[in-house]
């Protein structure tokens, strides 16, 4: 299944409260990035439990340490920083309101 996440201008996230599946079982395999386009072009990431995960194409496959039983705090952070550097240290940094992902037993 693929669940679509919208990101606003604002920082503001639609929905910001899911469930992507239990745990061994992933309910939710692919996460869609709906990005307005008045947001600059840059690189996507999720960050999740603190880990940058890549967004290609506006879409990331859900892995296995995501399907982990909890509840996940998560943000969308975009970025022009350079090979090297950290992903907040571009000259574009753009940082979404956070996100909350479930997953239950």
């Amino acid at each position: 299944m693929i669940k679509t996440i919208k990101i606003y201008d604002d920082k503001s996230v639609y929905p910001s409260d899911l469930i992507i599946g239990n745990e061994g079982e992933k309910g939710v395999n692919t996460l869609n990035f709906d990005i307005e386009t008045n947001i600059p072009s840059m690189k996507w990431y999720l960050i999740f439990d603190n880990k940058a995960y890549p967004i290609n194409n506006n879409k990331l496959v859900v892995n296995e340490t995501m399907t982990i039983k909890g509840v996940h705090i998560c943000y969308v952070v975009g970025s022009d920083a350079r090979p090297g550097q950290k992903i907040n240290e571009g000259t574009l940094y753009f940082r979404t309101n956070k996100i909350i992902m479930r997953v239950g037993e």
